[in-house]
């Protein structure tokens, strides 16, 4: 479904995210403002707890609500309950982000924005792999990097909120597959993707 949406799509930049997340109020602005040439832009999620996920309404997204944490969502980080509290603060302002920089984290499938013109051109997502964790995201980061296509984190910027769910794990098939993949360095694009097999050397001219 990730290819069809790349060949279906008409604008230059695509931001993708999961059905489990809920973007806030400034995702797509954000998005937009941070994207840069030839960077794919990473951005972060708050895990909300149990009880977050099953108070949620359509009510508190159109009015927006579900966006201001509070003591509740505090004292749940601190239990264990939900992760990441912090990632689910937005900050405008860019001294303050900085000044705040934590470690740098690797691309989340659930919410990333790339130029399309380079998702074409490693030929989109390996659609041999057979479950999340690996292929939506570490796959195609390593394949971008190899055309010089790096990561910009924005952290605190087009903040998203993830529905609590028991948790799944990536499957050894995918690993070995993501493995394979990182032998051929001089291959960024995959046979299985928005072209198939003998078609994929094609995409670079599509």
């Amino acid at each position: 479904m990730l290819n069809k949406a790349i060949r279906a799509a008409r604008g230059t930049h695509l931001v993708f995210i999961d059905g489990d997340c809920i973007p806030s109020t400034h995702f797509l602005t954000d998005h937009w403002n941070e994207r840069r040439e030839r960077k794919v832009i990473l951005g972060r999620r708050a895990e909300m707890s149990q009880r977050w996920s099953e108070e949620l309404t359509p009510e508190k997204i159109r009015d927006g609500s579900f966006e201001r944490l509070g003591w509740k969502e505090l004292l749940e980080s601190f239990r264990g309950e939900m992760f990441r509290f912090e990632d689910g603060i937005r900050i405008s302002s860019p001294l303050l982000r900085t000044l705040m920089r934590r470690k740098r984290g690797g691309m989340l499938g659930s919410n990333f924005s790339a130029a399309r013109e380079d998702l074409v051109a490693v030929n989109g997502f390996d659609e041999l792999y057979d479950g999340p964790g690996c292929g939506e995201d570490t796959d195609i980061e390593y394949r971008l990097s190899l055309i010089g296509v790096t990561g910009l984190l924005i952290r605190n910027l087009a903040i998203q909120f993830h529905l609590h769910h028991p948790r799944t794990g990536t499957s050894q098939k995918s690993w070995d597959r993501f493995h394979l993949t990182v032998k051929n360095t001089d291959q960024p694009q995959c046979a299985h993707g928005i072209r198939k097999q003998d078609e994929s050397v094609a995409v670079r001219h599509s």
